[in-house]
């Protein structure tokens, strides 16, 4: 039986979704004027310049299947979105089942976003401050059973709202889209999605489906960002292609470490 196919490894891996090129993700500190300091600056760039075509508000990070590092890119985004601008920024942790973005960020989990959407607390309560003035964090909150209905909620749209009302940018981090539906429904109610990819890992297949049912729910597929691409890719790539494998089992890697101010 054949290897599958993955992205970063063969002629055609490039991502072309919607208009733009996006940006590259080594992994490693974002720290000052390093590689992944500067990738993250162009990739906010590029979408400040998408969004003049588009207001682009709420932009959801997500991923295929886990182990992508969708919660590094979220943070680091949201990060350079407030380091290199006035506007105020805001992190938010809709991953429910698997909340990662507490550990990068070293704070405690409670009071977030799954007090709010069950109208526990008001907005206000779950918001954090984090090391720049301008960017906040809304942490998961307490663990819960299913939380997929949660983003079907009318709750869930008005807490969207609310918080377009009081941010410039909102950066969501949520669950992978194939093995439950929660990045289906919550990108429903965001201006953009982008898809993280690891190079050289994960099958086109598997990419391919993930897009497909973003699609089926109507999502403005903004790009990729491709991960660990010290060995494997250059600089930028954009994408249209998706497809699906059911993907193998894998921890997040590489997010306990705090977001440094840069």
């Amino acid at each position: 039986m054949s290897k599958p196919e993955t992205w970063g490894k063969a002629e055609g891996d490039e991502l072309r979704l919607g208009s733009g090129r996006v940006g590259t993700l080594p992994m490693s500190a974002l720290d000052g004027d390093s590689p992944v300091a500067t990738e993250f600056h162009r990739l906010y760039s590029r979408l400040t310049r998408m969004d003049v075509q588009k207001r682009l508000s709420v932009i959801l990070v997500t991923s295929a299947r886990r182990g992508e590092g969708k919660t590094t890119t979220s943070a680091f985004l949201a990060q350079s979105a407030a380091a290199h601008s006035d506007k105020k920024v805001v992190v938010v942790d809709c991953d429910l089942r698997r909340p990662r973005l507490h550990e990068v960020f070293g704070v405690n989990q409670r009071v977030g976003m799954s007090d709010l959407l069950g109208s526990l607390v008001p907005l206000g309560s779950v918001i954090k401050s984090t090391e720049l003035p301008n960017l906040k964090l809304i942490t998961s909150g307490r663990m819960i059973g299913v939380p997929t209905a949660l983003f079907e909620s009318s709750t869930f749209k008005a807490a969207v709202a609310e918080l377009r009302a009081n941010f410039d940018l909102v950066v969501i981090d949520s669950a992978p889209v194939l093995p439950v539906a929660d990045a289906f429904f919550i990108s429903t109610t965001c201006d953009g999605v982008l898809l993280v990819v690891m190079a050289g890992k994960t099958p086109v297949e598997v990419v391919a489906r993930a897009g497909e049912l973003l699609s089926e729910g109507g999502a403005n597929l903004l790009g990729a960002v491709i991960n660990n691409v010290e060995e494997v890719l250059p600089y930028y790539y954009d994408y249209h292609y998706y497809g699906y494998k059911e993907g193998e089992e894998g921890g997040e890697s590489r997010q306990g470490r705090r977001v440094k101010k840069t």
